[in-house]
């Protein structure tokens, strides 16, 4: 098997970014990457308002496990929805557009659920909120790829960790909020309004002419082998982030009767960790190659939800879902940047392909939890993203360099 960061020597087969000299970034490039990086920290950081809100939305509302799985699965839904929408219109209009439009929509799509009256419109809200997600979840990778290339050198969990950055600085600025803005409207006007600034500063700092714009109006990449293996593992990888996104605190605030300031905390433990372990990817991957990086994350991300059950304590179950962090940290990009090299004429469409697949984990993982949690307890439910990271170190291999797939 040829080795992961040698040239190819097949015909037809693209360079990859790791197997090119890197090369000094010019000033356009460079304000690129630092506006990619801002679209991904909106994204992390509209998600990190919205995850201490959980539970007290689920309290005012008056939901069992059951029915808060049910109503969270509109967010996988309406994002396995998006992606392949996001591939089409990526394909359309090219990622800085639709990048563009998502980071200004995206984060006024939390409104909804946080004030919602009933259960029937939190459902709504959250499809809405996870059809916004999906679509630029998709755009901002796909521009990633395309600036990663530009680079000739990997980048790309750089883009993750502010990503990671941003759900930490979301979820530590809502969770004291809550407790002293209680007026919900002023308190998302508080919190919304700085990303929406962030993102008209960086929409014109995005890359006009990537190569995923005008390729083709397909709305999913051509399924492949390798594709498909990268979609299976993304699913079992995404039940754990969505776990973490949906009942970390519920756990916490529920199961062992944390405030809401520690509730919060526990996603946020999640995210710095993600955000350290992805500070650090690149020069892994560099170091030891992805499929290392891959099997050694997952079996750390499967520890760390292992100990949070073991040992319900807060303190310990804050150092859990911080290793449960570190673990998951690599696992997407690794995912998504495999993906956008196996198709470099339509990294959209390929990303979009994988993370269709990998979405139903969102889609399927919280009802399941839920259900779980319901007919058992919800550590029960929460054991489930052990296993799923255990198999995520088992499928590591399809994270092979796109000349060996």
């Amino acid at each position: 098997m040829q080795n992961e960061h040698s040239p190819s020597s097949q015909p037809g087969v693209p360079e990859t970014a790791a197997a090119r000299p890197p090369l000094t970034p010019s000033p356009k490039l460079a304000k690129a990457r630092l506006a990619t990086l801002n679209i991904f920290f909106i994204n992390g950081a509209a998600l990190g308002i919205w995850v201490p809100h959980i539970p007290i939305v689920q309290s005012r509302l008056e939901l069992g496990p059951a029915a808060l799985g049910l109503a969270l699965l509109g967010v996988g839904a309406g994002s396995l929805i998006g992606m392949p929408t996001a591939g089409l219109l990526v394909g359309r209009f090219g990622s800085r557009a639709i990048a563009t439009a998502g980071a200004l929509v995206f984060p006024l799509l939390v409104v909804v659920p946080v004030v919602a009256p009933g259960f029937s419109l939190l459902a709504a809200g959250l499809f809405l909120f996870g059809l916004g997600n999906g679509v630029l979840d998709v755009a901002m990778n796909a521009h990633a790829v395309g600036v990663e290339r530009r680079y000739r050198r990997s980048i790309m969990t750089s883009f993750h960790a502010a990503w990671s950055f941003g759900g930490l600085a979301g979820a530590m600025a809502s969770g004291p909020a809550i407790e002293r803005i209680p007026n919900p409207d002023v308190r998302l006007a508080v919190l919304i309004l700085p990303l929406l600034i962030a993102a008209v500063w960086g929409s014109r700092r995005l890359l006009h002419d990537l190569a995923d714009h005008g390729r083709s109006t397909a709305t999913i990449a051509r399924p492949r082998k390798a594709l498909l293996g990268l979609g299976l593992v993304a699913l079992l990888a995404l039940i754990g982030e969505g776990a973490m996104t949906d009942w970390s605190t519920v756990y916490l605030y529920g199961e062992i009767g944390a405030g809401s300031t520690v509730a919060a905390a526990g996603y946020a433990a999640f995210a710095l960790a993600m955000a350290i372990g992805r500070v650090g990817g690149d020069a892994a991957i560099r170091r030891v190659g992805r499929l290392a990086v891959l099997a050694w994350s997952a079996r750390l991300g499967a520890l760390g939800m292992a100990v949070a059950l073991l040992v319900p304590r807060p303190a310990v179950v804050l150092a859990g879902f911080a290793l449960v962090g570190l673990g998951a940290a690599n696992v997407i990009p690794i995912l998504f940047t495999t993906a956008g090299q196996i198709s470099p004429d339509a990294p959209g469409k390929a990303i979009a392909a994988v993370a269709g697949l990998g979405y139903i984990g969102l889609l399927s993982g919280p009802i399941l939890i839920g259900s779980t949690a319901e007919a058992l307890t919800l550590p029960a439910g929460l054991a489930l993203v052990a296993l799923a990271y255990l198999f995520v170190s088992f499928g590591a291999r399809v994270a092979r360099a796109p000349s060996d797939c």
